[in-house]
């Protein structure tokens, strides 16, 4: 890692009047996580928030200010205007390569615990599914008789000789 900041210290500003810059260290953790996950900006920013695996590598945490999209947009313009992603990536892999790792673009993936049923496999050898519990019968509605010749909401109805009063 100390490579790495070498190569891109004497690009990086330093601080002065404006606001400080996040520790150079903090934006090329960010930087490769981006490129390892296959970020984009507002998500690397979101997953700075929501994930804290991330965050811990970063060396960041919610109590102190996180990089923003556009922080992290200008990061990346620099190190591509200075020419410096390449070299950067060339030297990742090479470190891992002497490690015997290789990288490869990862994905995220959410393991949130739901309970479930538990399975087990049958004389057939498949599985099925016991339930813990099961849904009540269905009560098969009763239809009412028709109301033939009798009256209805408050009304008659006329006789057969078609009188009316």
């Amino acid at each position: 890692m100390k490579v790495l900041l070498k190569l891109i210290e004497p690009f990086y500003p330093i601080a002065g009047r404006g606001r400080h810059p996040y520790p150079l260290d903090t934006m090329l953790r960010v930087h490769l996580m981006q490129n390892w996950f296959g970020m984009s900006d507002p998500a690397m920013e979101e997953a700075l928030y929501e994930i804290t695996p991330m965050r811990a590598f970063a060396r960041l945490s919610l109590t102190e200010p996180i990089p923003d999209k556009t922080t992290i947009l200008n990061f990346r313009h620099l190190l591509e205007t200075n020419e410096l992603a390449p070299e950067i990536l060339s030297r990742v892999k090479a470190y891992l390569a002497r490690k015997g790792l290789l990288l490869k673009r990862g994905s995220i993936v959410d393991a949130t615990i739901i309970a479930a049923p538990s399975s087990t496999k049958n004389a057939e050898g498949e599985r099925t599914v016991r339930k813990r519990w099961s849904m009540p019968t269905p009560v098969t509605p009763v239809r009412k008789p028709a109301l033939r010749g009798k009256a209805c909401a408050g009304r008659s109805r006329p006789s057969a000789a078609g009188s009316r009063r």
